[in-house]
């Protein structure tokens, strides 16, 4: 209900955009004839050529006006949707009632009754809605999370990347455990808005006194590779802002009185390579690539932090779906639409994992002291494009199919096609599940009836 009361305040808003500037653009042509010969009706006053033009351009600045009122209207309504605001609202409310009440009283007092018996309801159709709209809820980072997966005792832990879309939910579920979280992030506001309990934030680890005890650190940050066509700006954009960070954190690592315990490391099953049809364990070999080179130069410099004595455990992290934000929205999108979308010829594995999935396994892995090196982090059962695009459209009750052609696709977004979404890994998690983990979602169509 709520979310067609915002649909319909949106709609008046742009309604008023496009009539303001028909009036802008056209007040002056034969379109109002009618009308101007209306106004000058109620006015009692005898209409010459220079007077229809004089009102014809007051027309038009009047169009400007209400153009710019539904601008405002449009984005203060958003606003309010996405981040509420008691005095927004109050203010948006006041806007239309002080317009309701001096537009109405001026049509009335010059005759202009057609005015004053569309404002009435065109103002109601506004005033009233507005008072019932609540913002959006706001975006739940919990994850439930089985008790055998948990880490134990109260640990100290810093986290890199932990405002992204795996680590918001990694931290909020850290914190309900009672776990005490440091978060190493450029921008705190956008990090904490929507976490709930007390996580330290800081935007430089030189803040961390050296006789900090941290006992593990979980570092995801590294720019996303969606980001737009790859050139060669935005691979070196790619690598630095893994390579940066990770050579950060073992500078302060070494020089911690008390050196951590582990280190989590994210990667990629890019690491692999555009590899065919082959079944690729942590022992698998690679097919180069820029892939495969950006994800073993991160592992590389994350593995330096054994010479300190830390355990390295490396993830090699699949397509993770979740509901609040990642590649599902994208994915979702023309099959919210009612259209199967598949890319290429669909042969391509797609080595899913479901986002609780991914919480778990890292404290997962956390807890399991024998475990190290790399460790595929996606789901036991990987589909092609083709299987993955036939399951959400089932899920989705789609009513066309439609194939993406590769070559349209490489002239899109370039080497992203061929590296990324033209080919696969077909990727198993063997390390993580001979060592006794238990996924929530081993299957795909499991995964997706979640996320609908």
């Amino acid at each position: 209900m709520q979310q067609l009361i915002y649909r319909w305040l949106l709609f008046l808003g742009v309604s008023h955009v496009l009539l303001g500037l028909l009036f802008a653009v056209l007040a002056n042509t034969k379109l109002f004839v009618a009308y101007t010969q209306y106004l000058f009706e109620q006015f009692e006053v005898i209409q010459t050529a220079n007077q229809a033009d004089l009102l014809g351009t007051m027309l038009q600045l009047f169009g400007v006006t209400v153009a710019s009122w539904g601008v405002l209207f449009t984005i203060a309504v958003h606003q309010y949707w996405h981040n509420g605001g008691s005095l927004l609202k109050k203010a948006i409310c006041i806007a239309i009632v002080v317009w309701l009440v001096l537009d109405t009283a001026i049509s009335l007092f010059w005759g202009i009754e057609a005015h004053a018996y569309l404002n009435i309801p065109v103002g109601l159709a506004m005033l009233l809605p507005m008072l019932l709209l609540k913002p959006k809820q706001a975006v739940s980072y919990r994850i439930e999370i089985p008790e055998q997966y948990k880490l134990k005792g109260r640990k100290k832990l810093l986290i890199t990347g932990g405002t992204g879309f795996i680590g918001k939910p990694l931290v909020q579920t850290l914190v309900d455990q009672g776990h005490e979280v440091i978060v190493l992030t450029r921008n705190i506001a956008s990090g904490a808005k929507g976490i709930q309990g007390k996580v330290t934030y800081v935007t430089a680890l030189s803040y961390l006194s050296s006789e900090e005890k941290i006992d593990a650190i979980i570092n995801l940050a590294g720019e996303p590779l969606a980001g737009g066509r790859w050139n060669k700006k935005k691979k070196t954009s790619f690598l630095s802002s893994r390579l940066n960070t990770t050579s950060e954190l073992l500078t302060l690592v070494q020089r911690l009185e008390q050196k951590p315990q582990l280190l989590i490391n994210g990667s990629a099953v890019g690491y692999y390579g555009p590899n065919a049809d082959e079944e690729l364990d942590e022992q698998a070999d690679f097919v180069d690539g820029f892939s495969h080179q950006l994800c073993n130069q991160w592992e590389q410099a994350a593995l330096k932090f054994g010479g300190q004595g830390l355990r390295v455990c490396l993830l090699r992290i699949g397509v993770v779906l979740g509901k609040n934000g990642g590649p599902m929205k994208q994915l979702q999108l023309p099959f919210k639409l009612k259209v199967a979308t598949q890319l290429g010829e669909g042969k391509q594995w797609m080595s899913w994992v479901h986002l609780d999935d991914v919480i778990a396994m890292i404290l997962y892995l956390a807890a399991q002291s024998d475990i190290e090196g790399a460790v595929n982090i996606t789901a036991p059962q990987p589909v092609t494009n083709k299987q993955f695009a036939e399951n959400l459209g089932g899920v989705e009750k789609t009513w066309f199919n439609f194939r993406m052609p590769g070559a349209l696709l490489k002239i899109l977004v370039g080497e992203m096609a061929t590296e990324v979404l033209l080919t696969g890994q077909k990727v198993v998690p063997s390390k993580i599940i001979k060592s006794g983990y238990q996924f929530k979602y081993p299957e795909l169509q499991s995964c997706l009836r979640s996320l609908s």
